[in-house]
């Protein structure tokens, strides 16, 4: 599979989707999904080697045997995905691999608590049933209405589980992002008290927790402590509406946020903003046909001498069968922050939701 997998972490249209299947053990097929114009999902059937492509397509045009160099292949390939409306028979294995180095994982959220029995700080990768019943078993100990245990599928799924100890009522914990590097996953991630700029901790006893779903990998995983210097922030609600193109914008002044705002609907007031004090910043997808699309600003940290925002993209998850809206959106998230002169940094962190 050796080549199979260095082929798909080449691939340039494969941001959101990036997954490899052996089929009935001698073929091998490749399903991307990625930010392509018009061409954003494709799925490819292989023969025993990389370079022996049998049928291509994206899934709205896969209609006929032409599509196919070897015409013979074609049922195989149509049912392979459900375009046939008939469940695939066969066996498909899936093949798990780490993307490039300095990749990010996609996080699917799976739960997060204030309050858990497990009391002592713990970082913990779970990878089976069993062990994941034992640790819900011990995060449900003496609470009244014991949590149900959330349905996870460990033959391509697996749990990142933290839990920040117990303190006072600003005690908090979670994941900013996993990363790899050098053949590991490096789960870096915050805990501690922590209190908004100005904002009082309340006087009760916390135990937080999270726990998050990645894609199934059988690399080793490092867990990174991080003191993060968040900067505060405020939305502004502008969701949904048209610029056209995608973009990541600072904006500093008046004259930037009026010609921003000439590419918005009417319908959608201008903010008002302070410009000796604040700026904005502004993140626009290109337009998607998927209405599970969304983009938030998931946090905003002063990093070596400049501002680093995150951003959140957001689209469903792998068995997320909610019927999406083909109506085309345009997701789109803007925030105030105090006005600095620092470089600002834009970083993307897939989120999926379950």
């Amino acid at each position: 599979m050796t080549p199979f997998i260095e082929r798909a972490r080449e691939n340039e249209c494969a941001e959101y989707v990036n997954r490899l299947y052996v089929i009935d053990g001698k073929y091998v097929t490749s399903e991307t999904y990625g930010r392509c114009f018009g061409r954003a999902r494709r799925n490819t059937l292989y023969a025993a080697t990389s370079t022996a492509v049998l049928c291509s397509d994206y899934p709205t045009f896969a209609e006929k045997a032409s599509d196919c160099a070897d015409p013979s292949a074609f049922p195989l390939f149509f049912s392979m995905f459900g375009w046939s409306g008939e469940r695939f028979s066969g066996q498909r294995q899936e093949v798990f691999f780490l993307p490039k180095d300095g990749s990010r994982m996609a996080l699917e959220p799976l739960t997060k608590d204030t309050m858990s029995g497990i009391q002592a700080p713990r970082q913990q990768v779970i990878r089976d049933a069993a062990t994941f019943a034992v640790v819900w078993a011990e995060h449900n100990a003496g609470r009244p209405a014991p949590a149900p245990l959330p349905t996870v599928r460990f033959d391509n799924e697996m749990v990142l589980a933290l839990f920040g100890g117990a303190g006072g009522g600003c005690r908090s914990v979670g994941l900013r992002s996993v990363r790899v590097s050098g053949g590991k996953l490096v789960a870096a991630y915050a805990q501690g008290d922590f209190s908004a700029r100005g904002t009082a901790c309340p006087a009760i006893a916390n135990a937080p927790m999270e726990m998050v779903v990645l894609d199934r990998q059988d690399a080793p995983v490092v867990f990174e402590a991080v003191v993060p210097d968040d900067v505060p922030f405020t939305e502004v609600p502008i969701r949904a509406e048209r610029t056209g193109v995608a973009k990541q914008l600072v904006i500093k002044d008046a004259q930037a946020l009026t010609a921003l705002w000439k590419e918005l609907p009417e319908t959608v007031p201008m903010p008002t903003v302070d410009f000796s004090k604040q700026m904005a910043v502004a993140v626009f997808l290109r337009d998607q046909s998927d209405s599970r699309f969304f983009v938030d600003i998931g946090h905003i940290e002063r990093l070596n001498g400049k501002l680093r925002v995150t951003v959140h993209v957001g689209l469903a998850g792998r068995y997320n069968q909610a019927i999406p809206h083909t109506g085309g959106v345009f997701p789109t998230t803007m925030v105030l922050l105090d006005r600095s002169d620092e470089p600002v940094e834009f970083v993307e962190q897939l989120v999926r939701t379950r």
